[in-house]
């Protein structure tokens, strides 16, 4: 039975029990007024009748009764069913909705487990891809630092191969000219013993040509003193004496003339010496060798030597402009840089200063440039404080195989650089240090007293100058002035504008052995052209 029939069946059977009851009600109490007339004798067919319907009521109210308290516990059943229905459907209705809750609870901790799944995917695949990427950033770097220890490797090689090669031009060169040396002297030997050979058979010739001479001589003198005394003897007459003056007079010219061709050739040798310490004096003032077709930069360079030093050292002052300078203008500046390194290969200790106009100490790609190229020609950057009033480092002090020391840098108010002093000697030998000045003076003519001070005050054996804007026509004179005794110097002048110049002051017993060197070194190539000379 559905919910909508046992309401309407409610609904009516509670009508017909409210009729039935409202009748029941009513009926008994009729019955009940009827019954009292009958007991008081009030009998009548009427009430009679009455009686009968009355019973007849009564028994249909008994049975509607009966039937109502069915009907009633029917409706009760009803309503129990009813409301064990609604119990039931309330029982299902809460089953359904904590299945609901339950199946929503487990779909909703699905999605949750699925979220966090993926979630759980995410970091696991992020975590994952971090550390790909950080195996393959690790794989990359340590790719490229072996990729960069085998270029320095490989640089370190060719720098070594290059330092042997040098090293073995050197010894090669060394001994060839070892080997020259001693040829040199084998054949100076030859030919001085040859010359000496020479002279003693001239002299013995002239001795035995004077000697053979005087026989001559004696004899015609007996001649002809015998043919006087047959004269005599003929004539009767006393010998004359006037010939025997006449050869001693004779014979005192010719001494006279002796010693005059004696005197002669010692004048002749004084003035060959003075010719030959004029052009010494003139070669001090001369570099080393000049390198054409050089136009971003000007040097002087000069080979000194100290007594107590085996080697010598190259020193090389540059002045490079300070132009703007870009990469192209790196570019042709560096390859002009290293005709000069590979013009003065041969020199195994070798300084390079003076005020290149780079800032050094900024990390941009042309410092870093020059800093590789100074790198790859083997050349030391010493300098590591600021030379210049900007606080940059524009003045460089450059080595190779020489000990460099007690470098300092310090304003001596000249000009807008500082000047910067060290101690030099060659590597690796136990010989007195020279000490060195480098400084961009921005202008030697006004200030070679300055400049002579500055040298006496810190007992300078060495001074580079920069920028010395000196002209050909006054410059001897102006270093002559700011060159204290003992001091010679080189220098060479810009000339086809303002500006620029370079120069070296040097004491002069730095260029002692260097020039000792170079006289032998002419001796040698005096006698082998003589020794050419007498084979042709």
């Amino acid at each position: 039975m559905s919910t909508t029939g046992v309401k309407t069946a409610f609904k009516g059977g509670a009508m017909v029990v409210g009729g039935a009851v409202g009748l029941a009600f009513a009926f008994p109490e009729a019955v009940d007024n009827w019954k009292e007339a009958i007991k008081n004798n009030h009998v009548t067919k009427a009430s009679q009748s009455l009686k009968d319907t009355a019973d007849a009521i009564l028994k249909m109210t008994r049975e509607l009764r009966e039937q109502f308290d069915n009907m009633r516990k029917m409706l009760v059943d009803v309503a129990e069913q009813q409301e064990q229905e609604r119990i039931e459907m309330a029982r299902r209705q809460r089953e359904q909705e904590r299945i609901e809750m339950v199946r929503h609870q487990r779909e909703q901790e699905r999605i949750e487990m699925a979220r966090r799944q993926r979630e759980k995917e995410r970091i696991e695949m992020a975590r994952r891809q971090r550390e790909q990427e950080r195996i393959e950033m690790a794989r990359r770097q340590r790719e490229q630092e072996r990729i960069e220890m085998a270029r320095r490797q490989q640089e370190q090689e060719r720098i070594e191969m290059a330092r042997r090669q040098q090293e073995q031009e050197r010894i090669e060169m060394a001994r060839r000219q070892q080997e020259q040396e001693r040829i040199e002297m084998a054949r100076r030997q030859q030919e001085q013993e040859r010359i000496e050979m020479a002279r003693r058979q001239k002299e013995q010739e002239r001795i035995e040509k004077a000697e053979h001479k005087k026989e001559q001589e004696r004899t015609e003198k007996a001649e002809r003193q015998k043919e006087q005394e047959q004269q005599n003897k003929q004539t009767g007459s006393e010998p004359q004496r006037g010939n025997d003056q006449g050869d001693k007079e004779r014979d005192q010219e010719d001494e006279e003339s002796d010693q005059e061709d004696e005197e002669s050739d010692q004048e002749d040798e004084e003035s060959n010496q003075e010719d030959k310490e004029s052009d010494q004096e003139d070669e001090e003032r001369q570099q080393v060798d000049d390198l054409p077709n050089i136009t971003t930069f000007e040097y002087v360079a000069r080979v000194l030597q100290h007594d107590t030093w085996n080697e010598p050292i190259l020193f090389i002052n540059v002045y490079r402009p300070s132009k703007y300078l870009t990469r192209a203008k790196l570019r042709a500046f560096l390859k002009e840089f290293q005709s000069l390194l590979d013009h003065y290969r041969n020199y195994n200790n070798v300084i390079v200063a003076g005020d290149f106009n780079i800032w050094v100490d900024t990390p941009e790609f042309i410092p870093s440039r020059f800093l590789e190229f100074l790198e790859n020609n083997n050349l030391v950057q010493q300098v590591n404080e600021p030379t210049h009033k900007k606080n940059h480092i524009l003045d460089l002090v450059m080595s190779r195989n020489v000990d460099i020391s007690g470098l300092s840098v310090q304003n001596d108010g000249i000009s807008d650089h500082f000047t910067i002093s060290f101690k030099a000697k060659p590597k690796d030998q136990e010989g007195k240090a020279v000490k060195v000045g480098l400084l961009n003076c921005r202008s030697v003519n006004n200030k070679p007293e300055m400049i002579f001070d500055l040298i006496e005050r810190n007992n300078l054996d060495i001074f580079l100058l920069t920028e010395t804007w000196s002209k050909d026509n006054t410059a001897f004179k102006v270093f002559t002035e700011a060159s204290p005794e003992g001091f010679s110097f080189i220098y060479k002048s810009r000339k086809e504008r303002r500006g620029g110049g370079v120069a070296i002051l040097i004491r002069k017993e730095l260029l002692k052995q260097i020039n000792e060197m170079k006289s032998k070194k002419q001796d040698q190539d005096e006698s082998v052209k003589r020794f050419k000379e007498n084979e042709e």
